[in-house]
């Protein structure tokens, strides 16, 4: 039959095998049953155990240092939740069937698995074990708290808004809200093909460059990465052939590339502090809007491609390098004006190939360009005192392309190869000095070349 609670206090302790065919009811009694493995690993079967009057009353306790194994229902739904499922320090609570509670803690190293859904609307916490929950999990209005050094994997669905802190979080499925991280040893790890939908990840922690993502593959987050704060780090291409795209403003003091292809598309204005290193061939970084490099990015002489395509127009601030002479690309288009505001390349170490295209596209370089140019409908301005060390050709056969130089410049290499220019020209009262053939449509001078 039905196990009864009728008053406060009581408590029920169960040890070894034990079934309850009918099951248990707190009946709105703030007592416990208590499921205790100190003798040896322990299990209970039957019935479901729940609060039948809807106020969540009654706390089912794991404890005794062994395994535990619960087959009952915990709960009936959320209107008929327990109490509490609590699980003491250095048990192991293996969960077969649903559960249903307010409050969720596990003490110190208590770790576990739930193989049925689980609902929590009121504490959820975790000292420094491992638990990993196989179903759904609905945490609505629930308050995390993850210890730092405890690991937390939803290996499937999770639903509803959350803040938690320290710690390891995975999410094995897509998660629909923003993750607002409140302790600075927050890690959030996301397996391949899960996405964040609507929502971001954030720092609130209060410390700037806290808190890390880690994208296992493919993954799409559709909001914010430090929108509050900037994370510690991110990091991509942690599979081969993986393609991310952010879809908010993107804030954070690192971003690691995996050593594996892949493609990242930043859609908001991007700020990274530290050097981005690339890490091999084919991986492709898109940006759709302004971007800051504080450190700015190594091709490291894999030959892999930075593109800017903003639908507006935009400044990249950052110097692109690169280890070994010809290796990486830089393309430009949109058809906007792009001002790239620090040098591209260097002496001897010259990008592979820089390409502007699209109609109406237009590419500002504001320090020295290092690296064969091809204009393909679209066009190029170098800054006064700067020069082009490489060649600049238009790969267009009916396009408008043009290279204005804004001062005294050198173009080390031959203009119009494949095609003529359609105009370059060189600003009022400056020497422009071209170390090679010019073929334009259209030639206005300044003072003399």
């Amino acid at each position: 039959n039905q196990v009864d609670f009728t008053a406060d206090g009581q408590i029920l302790t169960f040890a070894g095998a034990s079934t309850l065919d009918g099951g248990s009811d707190f009946a709105g009694n703030a007592a416990t049953l208590v499921i205790d493995s100190t003798a040896a690993d322990a299990s209970i079967s039957g019935g479901e155990i729940t609060d039948s009057s809807g106020s969540g009353k009654g706390i089912v306790s794991i404890i005794g240092g062994k395994t535990v194994t619960i087959n009952n229902a915990i709960g009936t739904d959320t209107d008929h939740r327990v109490g509490g499922f609590t699980i003491a320090d250095g048990t192991t609570a293996h969960a077969t069937s649903n559960i249903y509670t307010k409050d969720f803690i596990a003490y110190g190293s208590a770790g576990g698995a739930f193989d049925g859904e689980v609902y929590i609307s009121g504490n959820f916490s975790v000292a420094t074990g491992t638990l990993d929950f196989n179903a759904l999990v609905d945490i609505t209005g629930a308050v995390l708290d993850l210890g730092d050094d405890s690991t937390v994997n939803f290996n499937d669905v999770l639903i509803g808004d959350f803040e938690y802190g320290g710690g390891s979080l995975t999410l094995g499925s897509d998660y629909e809200g923003t993750i607002s991280v409140s302790k600075v040893s927050g890690k959030i790890t996301l397996h391949d093909g899960v996405n964040i939908i609507t929502g971001g990840v954030d720092n609130i922690s209060g410390t700037p460059n806290s808190a890390t993502l880690t994208l296992k593959g493919s993954s799409v987050i559709d909001g914010a990465i430090g929108g509050t704060s900037p994370l510690a780090s991110v990091s991509i291409f942690n599979k081969a052939a993986s393609v991310d795209k952010f879809g908010g403003v993107f804030n954070s003091k690192t971003l690691i590339l995996g050593a594996n292809s892949g493609t990242a598309t930043f859609v908001g204005a991007t700020k990274i502090n530290d050097a981005v290193t690339v890490t091999a061939d084919t991986q492709n970084l898109i940006f759709n809007a302004g971007v800051t490099l504080s450190n700015g990015a190594n091709f490291a002489g894999y030959n892999s491609t930075v593109t800017l395509d903003s639908a507006l127009d935009s400044t990249f601030s950052g110097a692109l390098t690169t280890s070994t002479n010809n290796t990486g690309n830089l393309v430009v288009q949109g058809g906007k004006v792009t001002t790239i505001t620090k040098a591209v390349g260097a002496s001897g170490k010259s990008l592979s190939s820089i390409t502007i295209q699209g109609a109406n596209t237009s590419a500002i370089f504001s320090e020295n360009v290092y690296g064969a140019v091809s204009l393909n409908d679209a066009s190029m301005t170098v800054a006064d005192g700067k020069s082009v060390n490489g060649a600049v050709d238009n790969v267009s056969a009916n396009g408008t392309t043009s290279l204005t130089l804004l001062g005294a410049s050198t173009v080390s290499g031959a203009v119009g190869i494949t095609n003529p220019l359609s105009s370059v020209t060189a600003a009022q009262g400056k020497t422009v000095t071209f170390s090679s053939t010019v073929a334009a449509d259209k030639v206005y001078v300044g003072s003399g070349m």
